[in-house]
C-alpha cells in the first residue's frame, strides 16, 4: 500500500471545512448513499488512485483476480493458481464467463495490460515495487487467453499479496490509448467487471454509481450508490440523524452524541489492522538510551483513551505489527509500561538532562492535535520540554520524506498487508519509507532471513525476534490499532455478506440491499 495513504488513513484526519449536501440527480429505484470526507477527483483509474476514497471507487467498479481475506484466497477474477517448485512462478487461472459491461470478453490480455501499467515507470503506480523488485521486474508469460504467468527474480512468500492489494483490473480496449494516467479523467460512464459502473462525478459533490446488471458474482441488489462528498463531520453527523445519507464513517467522539435509537441508526466497528504511532527521527536523537527515556515517560493509555475513548474501540497494541496480524507476538517485547524514574535514569546515563525537542504534527488532524499535547504534559513529568510544531496536512506530510525535517517526534500510521515483509520499507536501512533515518543490521538480517523461507513456524521466531529488536531500538512507539465506525441507517441490509473491510469499507456492494 501507498506510503501517503498509510500515513494519512493511520493520522485519521478530520476536516472542518463545511460542504453543503449538493444536488444529485436520483435514478429510479432504489439508492444508497454514503457520505465521504474527501473528494477523490475524475481520475477513475486504479493504477495511479491512491487515497482512500479513490480506492473505495476502484472496488466498486473494477474487479481483483483475488482478495486476501485472512489467510484465505476470496477468487473474483482468477479461479485458483499454482505456484512452481522454484517457488518463483505463480500460475492463475483467469474466469471465462466475465464480460466487460460494454460486453467485451474479460481474458489473459486485460490482467497482462493492467499489470504492465503497473511495471511502467512513467505511470509512476504506488504498486510499481510490487513487481519491480530490487533484483528485477517480474517476468510475464500468456499461456492461453484464460491463463497468465508471472514468474519474480527471486522467491518471496510475500509475492502472492503483490496481486491482492489494490490491484484492480482495467479493460485494455478502453485504456490503450491512454498516456497519463494522472491527467486521466471522467468522461463517460466506466466500462468494469465490477458490481457498479460509474455514470456521474461532481466535483465536491458527489459520484454516482449505477448497477452492473451483468456482475459475474450476482446481480446487485441495489440500482443506485452514490457518494456524497460531505467535509464537515458536523454536517454529516446531522445528515446520517435525517436520513439524508445511509451510512457514515465517525469516531467514537462523534458516536457518542448520537442517539442510534432515535435516529434508526445501527453502529459497525471492525479493526483495520491500522496502527497509529509516533516515531523518532534518529539523526536528530542518535542515542538509544535517550529514545527509550522519552517511550518510558509516555503513557500509552492516556493516548489512546483520549482519542478513542473505550478499549471498545481500540486494541493494545506493543510492537509494529496489528494484533490481529498472525505474526504478531509481544510476549519478548518491550512494552515501555510508564516509568517517569527510569527515563529520568536513562536521560542521566545518556548526559541529556534537560532535553527540549520537537513534537511534529498535523494541524487539521484532532488525534494527532490531541497526542501532541498529551505528550508535551507526559514528557515534561520526566523534565523534557517538548516543543509543538503544527503544519497544514500536505506540508506535514511533504516533510516527513525529507531527512532533514526539523521534528525529533511525529507521527502517522499504516494499514499494511498481512505478510510482515509490507513493512519492510518502513524499517530497513535506506528504504525509501524509512522517514526515522534508523540504521540497524539486525533488523536488515532478519527481514531478509523472513523472506528466504515458506515454512511458517521458521517465520514467526524470526518475526518474534524483529519485534523485540524493533522495540529495543526505540524508533517506533506504538499508540493503539483502532476500529473503523461505520453508521448505517437500519433500512441497510446484507452488510455482513457484504462484508466490511479496511481501507474501501465495502467489501461487495452487491450483496447490500435496502429495506422497503
Amino acid at each position: 500500500m501507498n506510503r501517503k495513504l498509510r500515513m494519512l488513513l493511520a493520522a485519521g484526519a478530520v476536516c472542518t471545512v463545511a460542504a453543503g449536501f449538493g444536488t444529485v440527480a436520483q435514478a429510479e429505484g432504489s439508492t444508497f448513499t454514503y457520505a465521504i470526507s474527501s473528494d477523490p477527483g475524475a481520475n477513475t483509474n486504479p493504477i495511479t488512485s491512491s487515497d482512500r476514497f479513490g480506492l473505495m471507487t476502484s472496488n466498486l467498479v473494477y474487479s481483483p483476480l483475488f482478495k486476501i481475506n485472512g489467510t484465505e484466497c476470496e477468487w473474483y477474477l482468477a479461479t485458483g493458481y499454482e505456484l512452481s517448485n522454484d517457488d518463483r512462478t505463480y500460475t492463475f487461472t483467469l474466469r471465462d464467463d466475465v464480460t466487460w459491461s460494454d460486453g467485451e470478453q474479460f481474458n489473459a490480455d486485460d490482467v497482462i495490460f493492467t499489470i504492465e501499467q503497473i511495471m511502467d515507470p512513467d505511470n509512476a503506480s504506488e504498486m510499481y515495487g510490487n513487481f519491480v523488485t530490487a533484483e528485477g521486474p517480474v517476468e510475464i508469460e500468456k499461456v492461453d487467453d484464460f491463463t497468465v504467468s508471472f514468474t519474480f527474480p527471486k522467491a518471496s512468500p510475500a509475492h502472492l499479496e503483490a496481486f491482492a492489494y489494490e490491484v484492480y483490473i482495467i479493460p485494455e480496449h478502453k485504456f490503450a490509448d491512454v498516456e497519463d494516467y494522472d491527467t486521466y479523467a471522467f468522461s463517460e460512464p466506466t466500462v468494469t467487471t465490477g458490481a457498479y459502473i460509474m455514470t456521474e462525478y461532481s466535483a465536491g459533490s458527489y459520484l454516482k454509481f449505477e448497477k452492473n446488471e451483468n456482475y459475474f458474482r450476482q446481480e446487485p441488489s441495489i440500482d443506485t450508490i452514490v457518494l456524497r462528498i460531505i467535509t464537515s463531520n458536523d454536517t454529516a453527523m446531522l445528515a446520517i440523524q435525517s436520513g439524508e445519507v445511509d451510512a457514515w464513517p465517525t469516531t467514537p467522539a462523534y458516536l457518542e452524541q448520537i442517539d442510534l435509537e432515535a435516529s434508526n441508526l445501527t453502529s459497525y466497528a471492525f479493526n483495520q489492522g491500522r496502527i497509529g504511532y509516533m516515531e523518532v527521527n534518529t539523526t536528530k536523537i542518535p542515542d538509544v538510551k535517550v529514545r527509550q527515556a522519552i517511550f518510558y515517560a509516555l503513557n500509552k493509555d492516556e493516548l489512546a483513551t483520549a482519542t478513542y475513548l473505550s478499549t471498545d474501540n481500540y486494541d493494545n497494541v506493543y510492537t509494529f505489527l496489528p494484533p490481529n496480524n498472525g505474526y504478531y507476538d509481544d510476549s519478548e517485547s518491550e512494552k515501555y509500561e510508564t516509568d517517569v524514574e527510569k527515563a529520568k535514569a536513562l536521560l542521566a546515563e545518556a548526559g541529556a538532562e534537560g532535553l527540549t525537542v520537537n513534537i511534529g504534527y498535523c494541524s487539521s488532524d484532532t488525534t494527532q492535535e490531541t497526542w501532541a499535547v498529551l505528550m508535551q504534559q507526559q514528557l515534561a513529568q520526566a523534565g523534557i520540554t517538548a516543543e509543538l510544531n503544527p503544519m497544514e496536512s500536505a506540508a506535514y506530510y511533504n516533510e516527513l520524506e525529507n531527512p532533514d525535517k526539523p521534528f525529533d517526534l511525529y507521527f502517522g500510521g499504516y494499514i499494511m498487508g498481512s505478510d510482515p515483509q509490507t513493512y519492510a520499507d518502513l524499517f530497513k536501512t535506506g528504504s525509501t519509507f524509512n522517514y526515522t533515518g534508523n540504521e540497524n543490521a539486525e533488523i536488515d538480517r532478519l527481514f531478509d532471513e523472513g523472506i528466504a523461507t515458506f515454512d511458517t513456524e521458521e517465520r514467526a521466531v524470526i518475526y518474534k525476534e524483529l519485534q523485540k529488536v524493533i522495540q529495543d531500538d526505540a524508533i517506533f512507539y506504538p499508540i493503539a490499532s483502532n476500529s473503523y465506525i461505520v453508521l448505517f441507517n437500519n433500512r441497510v441490509q446484507g452488510i455482513e455478506e457484504c462484508g466490511l473491510v479496511p481501507i474501501y469499507t465495502l467489501g461487495d456492494a452487491a450483496f447490500l440491499t435496502l429495506a422497503e
